[in-house]
């Protein structure tokens, strides 16, 4: 029973050095934190729409 239990420590903590081992860094965006993003309003009416 011992051995079982310590044999599935071991196949996971396997699992997770592979998987820290192939992960990649995330790819950020070319502009980081220099880009500016303004919030519009749009109003949806029966004879218009309005950008705000």
């Amino acid at each position: 029973m011992i051995g079982d239990r310590l044999l599935r420590m071991l196949m996971a903590a396997a699992l997770g050095l592979l998987a820290a081992s192939l992960a990649r860094p995330a790819a950020a965006h070319p502009m980081g934190n220099f880009s500016i993003n303004h919030y519009a309003a749009i109003a949806v009416a029966a004879d218009r729409i309005e950008v705000r």
